[in-house]
């Protein structure tokens, strides 16, 4: 009993200077709490990326980004989507589809398309959807990506829809390990004949809801922090799908139609599509550290005014090439570096103004895309919230250092208060150092 006094309690045996708090001791007690520290974040950076696409880690990101999902329509006054197993088979079938074969568009390269995958799962609908990804950092990059172009934002909030599901599948693309996401909408068909409208559906202009990034959480679906997206609306009764085209009116209304691929009588072999989107592409040039270039080339077929590729914020008016026509290319120096610019890119979008005012919008692809590996502090984050063995592990320390802020804790304050005419101030400041830095090991 005396050796817990000398330790804890303020008297005048110990000088009034609890041995606990002995500034030997703090520095003890600090060293064995950063060592401890430091032990949890190199086995955290240890860990090979490959774990991030594990299947427990993917199924947890679905559940996010069905509950971003609905975030971004009650923002919009929509109601909220609920979870249709189907439309998760269907969308888990098209992401697989996506890795297996490495492509990343709504057509694969057996023509089957969004009715396909549909119709595989048994899934009668009245209108569906579908929202493409690839390689995204987290599910709020993914998920503003979507909010920031007009064509996904209008699947994520169309009033049409009532169910969702989503799938993800780790693949490979262009030489890069990304995980495939895809995330089909609908409505099922209640039994009632509704023709297929074959005029433009004219939706509003929505006001694009941002769901923030959260510096606080970030979940990591892949060994690389680039990202494309697609999006594409389908209504009952077409079988295939062609890409979605988009035409404006000088109004602002946004006409989105989505066009059948049926044999065209009058077709001749040496027709040409309006763009040949395989010698239209968007590639990077790595200027230095910190300077990107982005160049952007589009082969048109058709008369046209001005011709613009759109890569998220980014606007790159495309000139025509001397000598050869139909040919435009334009470019663009970027102030970030290549890993901060292809943290979450969007296809980029190339918008022809025709000679009837009217505007056409394809999706090009990126012709290639660096391999863009997690930074530590990114990879250590992402394990404190997706990874649950390293999580346990976070736990289990966070519990110690929980244990000894309450520890020290009481012991400043009965060196405080049980002698409260004999204080040692540098006692009481190096012992709310300690808590201090405790409080800091739990924070990160």
């Amino acid at each position: 009993m005396s050796s817990l006094k000398h330790f804890f309690i303020p008297h005048r045996d110990n000088n009034y200077h609890p041995h606990i708090l002995h500034t030997k001791r703090a520095v003890l007690y600090s060293g064995l709490f950063l060592a401890m520290k430091t032990i949890v974040v190199v086995f955290v950076l240890l860990v090979p990326v490959e774990v991030y696409v594990i299947p427990d880690v993917l199924a947890d990101q679905q559940a996010r980004l069905f509950t971003l999902t609905n975030e971004v329509r009650l923002a919009n006054g929509i109601t909220p989507l609920s979870q249709e197993q189907r439309l998760y088979a269907s969308s888990q079938h098209k992401a697989t589809d996506m890795a297996n074969a490495s492509y990343f568009a709504h057509t694969g390269p057996d023509e089957r398309s969004l009715a396909n995958w549909l119709a595989e799962a048994q899934y009668p609908y009245h209108t569906a959807g579908e929202n493409l990804a690839i390689g995204f950092s987290d599910p709020r990059a993914l998920v503003n990506a979507w909010v920031n172009s007009p064509t996904h934002l209008a699947n994520l909030i169309d009033p049409e829809y009532e169910e969702t599901g989503i799938g993800l599948a780790a693949g490979m693309y262009d030489g890069v390990p990304v995980v495939y996401v895809a995330q089909h909408f609908g409505t099922e068909k209640n039994g009632t004949e509704i023709p297929v409208v074959q005029a433009p559906i004219e939706i509003e202009d929505p006001v694009p809801v941002v769901i923030e990034e959260d510096t606080t959480e970030t979940a990591i679906v892949s060994s690389t922090t680039f990202g494309d997206v697609l999006g594409t609306k389908a209504d009952e009764d077409i079988d295939v799908l062609a890409e979605p085209l988009v035409t404006e009116h000088p109004e602002e209304s946004i006409i989105v139609t989505t066009e059948q691929t049926e044999p065209i009588d009058d077709q001749t072999p040496d027709a040409l599509p309006p763009v040949d989107l395989e010698r239209s592409f968007v590639r990077y040039e790595e200027i230095d550290d910190t300077h990107v270039r982005i160049a952007a080339f589009a082969s048109i077929n058709v008369p046209f005014r001005t011709a613009t590729v759109l890569i998220g914020g980014t606007s790159i008016p495309l000139s025509e090439t001397d000598g050869s026509y139909g040919v435009l290319s334009g470019s663009l120096e970027v102030d970030q570096p290549v890993s901060e610019y292809f943290a979450a890119v969007l296809a980029p979008e190339l918008r022809i103004t025709d000679e009837q005012g009217d505007v056409m919008s394809y999706a090009l692809h990126w012709q290639h895309l660096p391999k863009v590996t997690l930074t530590p502090v990114e990879q250590y984050t992402a394990s404190k919230s997706l990874l649950s063995s390293i999580t346990n592990l976070f736990n289990v320390t966070n519990g110690i250092f929980f244990f000894f802020i309450g520890f020290f804790t009481i012991a400043l304050l009965l060196n405080i208060f049980w002698e409260v005419k004999y204080q040692h101030h540098h006692v009481t400041v190096q012992t709310l150092g300690l808590i201090l830095l405790l409080i800091t090991l739990v924070a990160i």
